[in-house]
C-alpha cells in the first residue's frame, strides 16, 4: 500500500531534482515507460524528459506548491500540485501558474515512480 506522506516526499524529491538539474534522482523516480505531457501539449518519453534536463531547455529557479491532493487506491496514488514555477526559457525568465498531475505506481520491487504526468498551464 502507498501512503500520503510517501507521495508527499516522493513530489518534493522530484520537485528538487527538477530544480537541480538532477538527472540520477530523476532517473529513479520516473518509470522507465513513463507517458509525460508538457504544458506545450507535448507527448514526452523518460528519455526525452531526461534530456531536457540534461540540455538545461529550461532552467527551474523554484516550485512554490500553493496545493497539493492526493488521492490514494491500492499501489497508485495520484497527485495534483497547483504551483508557481519561477524558471529560464532561453534568456527569458518567466513565471508559470502550473497544475501538475502526477501518477505514483508501486511496481513489485515496492520501489514507487512516476507512471503518468501531465502539466497544464493555468
Amino acid at each position: 500500500m502507498i501512503n500520503q506522506e510517501e507521495i508527499q516526499i516522493l513530489e518534493n524529491k522530484l520537485n528538487n531534482a527538477m530544480i537541480k538539474h538532477d538527472i540520477n534522482t530523476l532517473d529513479n523516480l520516473l518509470d522507465d515507460q513513463v507517458v509525460f505531457i508538457n504544458h506545450f501539449g507535448n507527448m514526452l518519453k523518460k528519455s526525452d524528459d531526461i534530456q531536457s534536463h540534461k540540455n538545461k531547455d529550461f532552467d527551474i529557479e523554484s516550485i512554490e506548491v500553493l496545493s497539493n491532493s492526493v488521492t490514494l487506491f491500492k499501489n497508485t496514488a495520484i497527485s495534483v500540485s497547483n504551483t508557481q514555477v519561477q524558471a529560464h526559457f532561453g534568456n527569458k525568465k518567466q513565471t508559470d501558474h502550473l497544475i501538475y498531475n502526477r501518477v505514483w505506481q508501486k511496481g513489485t520491487n515496492e520501489s514507487i515512480k512516476v507512471i503518468s504526468a501531465t502539466v497544464t498551464t493555468i
